[in-house]
């Protein structure tokens, strides 16, 4: 699948919404071998891990997505663009107007999730930051 075929079933998904910079996020952590395209294995392992019931995958996908330039941690300017590409994807949902401003939403994250206060969430951190906030989890991981 091409990052075009993957806009167009967002856009399906959200007609009203701006999908191109989540699409090109969701792109690159589906397409794990760096090929420019999503093939059949790769398509197959996404759609198993967002559909199961293991919150450990979902949660490590979610970190992924995250964590924009494959550190091992999730910056909070890294934040700030994937809940706002999330925003823009779902801007005319029905619950949109009662959304907080994506700056104070990853202020909470980050004040919830990094819990050694150096500046940025870790693996562990991510993890548990959503397993003690169901809440927020729900929020910021989009499957």
């Amino acid at each position: 699948m091409s990052k075009y075929k993957l806009t167009q079933f967002y856009q399906s998904l959200y007609p009203n919404g701006k999908c191109e910079k989540f699409c090109k996020r969701i792109f690159k952590v589906y397409d794990t071998d760096g090929s420019g395209k999503i093939d059949f294995v790769e398509y197959m392992l996404s759609i198993s891990i967002t559909a199961s019931n293991d919150m450990k995958q979902k949660l490590a996908l979610a970190f992924k997505l995250f964590d924009k330039d494959n550190s091992g941690t999730i910056e909070r300017q890294e934040l700030v663009e994937v809940i706002q590409s999330i925003y823009d994807l779902t801007i005319h949902e029905k619950d949109f107007k009662r959304r907080i401003d994506v700056n104070e939403f990853v202020d909470e994250i980050m004040e919830k999730f990094d819990s050694d206060k150096n500046g940025h969430i870790e693996t562990e951190e991510f993890l548990n930051g959503c397993i003690e906030n169901p809440s927020l989890a729900e929020l910021i991981i989009p499957y």
